[in-house]
């Protein structure tokens, strides 16, 4: 692909025809418009600069790219499912810490029953925009983050300034967001510090809430420290996820304890070339 002076390659996805592209940036905005010929046509040429994706701010950036399932569902039936899939997640929430399996199923179902009889929205409906939806969890820097519907990611033409991902009027939630990706109940997500630090995280454990809420702590990061990378990692069999996991109350130690150590001076023999990557 060419590049202009300044720019480089935030990722590569296949896709086709009839899907949606999902771009966020540094400064929360993002997009999601459906892959047409006339929004996004295949290029001739492998070195071809590309089309707009998103009208950028000043200093703002594009940090993360994804390609979601495009649904057909109006303003109205995405309004009712919403209220309707929130109303059944806090019934699980409710009652999962004393409830039995059943009762927790039997709660969560009649919550959400009364949501949808509420909206225009049948039973048969929810359940298949339920079957569809795909889950995006946006991180910040200072290690807050949640998950969110891509329901809540309204599909507008390509080229605009997009929406808002998330609040980040708070800095000690965040300067800035370090990516936004679609995730899996059953995997977990890992991050990565500034100062080489990484906390493993299952996705169950990071609450489902409206886009643009600044989520809940994460990662405890030194005052100095900060995110800067989150990626993915598939449970593998006979991989115990408590071992592998970094609790955040040994994250908070650790925090604090950067805080208080001074760093070891560095030698020759210490000293490594860091690798160079794109954004």
């Amino acid at each position: 692909m060419k590049l202009d002076e300044g720019d480089s390659l935030v990722g590569v996805a296949t896709c086709r025809e009839g899907q949606d592209v999902f771009l966020a940036t540094r400064k929360a905005r993002s997009i999601r418009f459906q892959i047409t010929e006339d929004t996004l046509r295949v290029f001739a040429g492998r070195d071809s600069s590309g089309v707009r994706g998103i009208r950028l701010a000043t200093g703002d950036e594009v940090n993360s790219l994804c390609v979601l399932t495009h649904v057909d569902a109006s303003v109205e039936e995405r309004s009712a499912y919403l209220r309707a899939a929130n109303a059944k997640r806090r019934a699980e929430a409710a009652a999962n810490a004393a409830g039995t399996e059943e009762e927790i199923e039997e709660i969560a179902s009649d919550d959400a029953d009364e949501a949808i009889d509420a909206g225009d929205l049948t039973q048969e409906r929810f359940d298949e925009l339920a079957a569809q939806e795909e889950i995006l969890l946006t991180v910040t820097d200072a290690g807050f983050g949640r998950r969110s519907s891509a329901y809540e990611y309204r599909v507008s033409g390509r080229g605009g300034q997009g929406i808002a991902n998330m609040t980040l009027t708070n800095p000690k939630r965040g300067r800035e967001v370090v990516a936004t990706l679609p995730t899996l109940d059953g995997t977990d997500v890992m991050m990565v510090t500034d100062v080489g630090r990484l906390i493993r995280v299952p996705v169950s454990q990071v609450r489902v809430m409206a886009r643009q809420a600044s989520g809940v702590t994460l990662f405890r990061v030194g005052a100095e420290e900060r995110v800067t990378s989150i990626f993915p990692v598939a449970e593998s069999e006979g991989t115990d996820a408590d071992d592998a996991e970094t609790s955040l109350e040994e994250s908070d130690a650790a925090a604090s304890g950067a805080q208080d150590t001074p760093a070891p001076e560095s030698t020759a023999s210490d000293e490594a070339t860091p690798d160079d990557s794109a954004n």
